[in-house]
């Protein structure tokens, strides 16, 4: 089963490429035909062929996940690439940018005005902004930082002072922090308010008033308990956590023994900082095994 949907998704990646491929081809062959006819208006009929050819390719990558986008990316050479790169709506450059391999981000990166870097930046949380920070010039990271109120600034510079291979540089803080004090009931109201879930959001976290975390509350106890009940009486004491300078190697190890989603990350005096999920983990992961192969072939 799992053979055959990799061999599905390799699939439907391959088909979505060659379609864009061929949208480029066509392209300029369209622009080849206008080139070498002097008798029309050249300028204002290569300015309308180019407007519905970006469409086509807007259409095209905006029903696709930006993790696709990038392999097409990541498939096409420099000259097409830039022309597809040109196509895909600004938000969705900031996902793209974070999916694709470090070599093809630098290239796109290269081609970018400060502003639009700004712009990009301006959609994407803390987290994901510094995993781009080292590939960002230094005009562009100034300006991004000059526009982040001060919680995402704080959080921003939190998870630069962390070296790549420790925990606290894949937190990110997207986490809902409750009272054990508060009743189910409350805890239910207030997510409806929210609307929307963080993703990966699997348990809500306990703290005091100091923020020190003191349990987690699993959505499925929520859904499951009295409404009219504390948190304090269902909520879990025995629990996963890890620190912010803990060895990230480790932590993958970790999360695949007791199949977490997420868990919190606490510092030293035991106060919550932000959480861990499993998508930043298998990131982490997948660049080692890629780091390892380049060892191998150098």
């Amino acid at each position: 089963m799992e053979t055959a949907d990799k061999l599905h998704t390799e699939e439907f990646l391959q088909h979505q490429l060659h379609e864009v491929i061929t949208l480029l081809e066509k392209q300029q062959l369209e622009k080849s035909l206008v080139e070498r006819n002097p008798a029309i208006k050249r300028e204002l009929v290569e300015a309308v062929l180019h407007k519905q050819q970006q469409t086509r390719l807007q259409e095209k990558f905006a029903v696709l996940h930006p993790a696709d986008i990038a392999y097409i990316l990541e498939s096409l050479p420099l000259d097409q690439r830039k022309t597809a790169w040109d196509a895909i709506k600004s938000s969705l450059e900031g996902q793209v940018l974070l999916e694709v391999s470090d070599a093809v981000r630098q290239t796109l990166i290269s081609g970018m005005a400060v502003e639009e870097l700004a712009n990009v930046a301006g959609n994407l949380d803390a987290d994901e902004l510094a995993e781009l920070a080292a590939d960002l010039p230094k005009r562009a990271m100034l300006k991004i930082l000059r526009s982040l109120n001060s919680t995402e600034r704080t959080h921003l510079n939190a998870i630069l002072s962390y070296q790549d291979n420790q925990v606290g540089a894949l937190m990110d803080f997207g986490m809902i922090t409750i009272r054990d004090d508060m009743t189910l009931k409350a805890i239910s109201s207030y997510i409806r308010k929210l609307g929307k879930l963080p993703s990966h959001t699997d348990k809500l976290f306990v703290v005091n008033q100091h923020n020190e975390i003191k349990g987690i509350l699993p959505l499925q106890r929520l859904l499951t308990h009295i409404p009219s009940r504390h948190v304090a009486d269902v909520m879990v004491t025995d629990f996963v956590v890890f620190q912010t300078d803990q060895d990230a190697a480790e932590v993958s190890r970790a999360f695949e023994r007791y199949d977490l989603i997420s868990a919190p990350v606490i510092d030293n005096a035991g106060k919550l900082q932000g959480r861990l999920c499993v998508d930043s983990i298998m990131d982490y992961i997948r660049e080692k095994a890629d780091e390892d192969i380049l060892s191998q072939a150098a």
